[in-house]
């Protein structure tokens, strides 16, 4: 079933006393623009449309609040922002969606009244999607600091003190042993002896010296740190699989240090054999 078919469907359930005021309401609204549509959205209603949502059809069946004959109601979607000089807009909850009661079928409807409001709703509309248009033209857009960026064979744009456009920039002063970041280091000169490995802050060996150059030996298998104690190894140093067992080999040895608990983010240290 198609929209129009839903629509149409929709007009024939409302009661008979209802039904000729309903299609005059409906011929108002498709007349107040040339470009507008009728469509039927969530499944409960027609709604019409013009530079996004502007006014949908509904009807009441509340007896307590519109009596045994029911009541259609006129929802206009951006009813906050309208004009209503001649007082037309019923009270409502809503804080941005305005209502209009059409008035009963035994009473006389002001149709030059309601033609202006729908000329209001549909001006209120094109200024809305206006100015969502001027939004996305007017959105800030990041520029790197030397221009915006250009494929090859485009010459830059000439960069000043003042910003884009204000004049050339001078290169950058470059030594001889700059490279570019990230780049390869420069060779060494012809005969000069090789750098030296970089040192630890607290004066110790150097974290990849060489073995034999200060640098501390892996520990043997069986060895034990100062005072018979198992050899310390921080939690990191081990794989999951590892560190499951050698804690639960430490928690059964007869080792005098208790099994530190390892827990997830903190690097903790646990006791084990080597």
């Amino acid at each position: 079933m198609t929209d129009t078919q839903r629509i149409e469907v929709w007009f024939e359930k409302l009661p008979d006393v209802w039904q000729p005021r309903a299609q005059r309401v409906r011929e108002l609204l498709l007349e107040a623009a040339p470009a507008m549509e009728e469509k039927w959205m969530f499944k409960s209603a027609p709604f019409y449309l013009h530079c996004g949502w502007m006014c949908y059809l509904g009807f009441s069946t509340d007896k307590k609040k519109y009596g045994p004959e029911g009541q259609l109601i006129l929802g206009f979607c951006a009813g906050v922002h309208m004009d209503d000089p001649e007082g037309l807009f019923a009270a409502t909850e809503h804080t941005l969606i305005q209502h209009y009661l059409v008035p009963l079928p035994q009473q006389r409807m002001n149709e030059p009244a309601l033609r202006r409001l729908l000329e209001e709703a549909v001006r209120v509309n094109e200024l809305i999607a206006e100015e969502r248009r001027q939004k996305k033209r007017t959105r800030k857009v990041w520029v790197p600091p030397g221009g915006p960026p250009r494929g090859p064979g485009v010459p830059a744009a000439p960069v000043g003190p003042g910003g884009a456009g204000s004049g050339p920039r001078p290169p950058p002063e470059r030594g001889p042993e700059a490279r570019p970041p990230g780049g390869p280091p420069p060779p060494p000169a012809p005969g000069a002896p090789p750098p030296a490995p970089p040192r630890r802050p607290g004066g110790g060996p150097p974290r990849c010296a060489p073995r034999g150059a200060g640098a501390r030996p892996p520990p043997r298998a069986g060895s034990r740190g100062p005072g018979g104690s198992p050899e310390l190894r921080p939690a990191a140093y081990n794989d999951r699989f590892f560190l499951k067992n050698a804690f639960i080999r430490s928690a059964h040895s007869a080792s005098s240090m208790p099994p530190v608990t390892c827990v997830l983010g903190c690097s903790s240290v646990l006791p084990m054999r080597r």
